[in-house]
């Protein structure tokens, strides 16, 4: 025979189970499953669970970008390059394909028309005049308000709100068409 108090944790237990098992249903059916998925005879499909990795991969990337680009102000490259040049160089190293000029790297992504919205790793536009509206150089964010580019002195690192570059500034992309090598 069992106490009234133990009848009572029983019960609650067993509420407990049937609210588990209840919202594990809820979540199964509110899971998009893949055609593939299905079995032959009508069977129900299996569940497919994705790990996904910690990191999203666009941060991984833009990282990556940064660390290059770092590794490269401390031991500037052999070749001789310009400055779109260098920005491709830089993201095929780390696994990333852009194009060539500096105008098609300009349209990659959506334009960041304010330099406190930029993030390690995007590009960074300017023109010739504060009065030009088309892109002729880039370089790659670093943060702080810094820009490693290759400029006609060499590999250097610059801040967007220097009087000389900040109204040459057009905008920054974060590249979003930029494909995995």
């Amino acid at each position: 025979m069992t106490r009234p108090g133990k009848r009572m944790v029983l019960y609650a237990g067993g509420l407990l189970l049937v609210c588990v098992v209840v919202a594990l249903v809820w979540t199964v059916r509110g899971v998009k499953h893949d055609s593939a998925a299905h079995t032959k005879g009508g069977k129900s499909p299996s569940v497919v669970i994705t790990v996904a990795p910690a990191e999203p991969v666009a941060q991984y990337r833009q990282d990556t970008i940064y660390k290059t680009t770092e590794q490269l102000l401390a031991e500037p490259p052999d070749q001789q390059l310009d400055a779109s040049a260098f920005v491709q160089y830089v993201y095929a190293r780390a696994g990333i394909s852009l194009p060539r000029t500096v105008q098609e790297q300009a349209q990659t992504g959506t334009p960041i028309s304010d330099p406190a919205q930029l993030h390690k790793g995007d590009l960074v536009f300017f023109s010739d005049s504060p009065t030009d509206t088309q892109v002729t150089f880039d370089g790659i964010y670093i943060g702080n308000d810094t820009v490693a580019a290759l400029t006609t002195h060499g590999l250097q690192t610059f801040k967007i709100s220097d009087a000389y570059w900040q109204p040459l500034f057009r905008f920054g992309v974060t590249p979003s068409q930029a494909s995995s090598g």
